[in-house]
């Protein structure tokens, strides 16, 4: 599995809390948890 993050001063909270959401609901809970870290939401 490649995962791959566009980072940069685009980056939203309401954008990386939909995606967090959607790693969940798929059953990714790590990867979601990295994510939400990363980005301290």
């Amino acid at each position: 599995m490649e995962v791959k993050f566009k980072l940069g001063q685009d980056e939203r909270a309401a954008d990386m809390s939909a995606a967090i959401k959607k790693l969940h609901e798929e059953g990714r809970e790590h990867l979601a948890e990295m994510m939400a870290r990363h980005c301290k939401l």
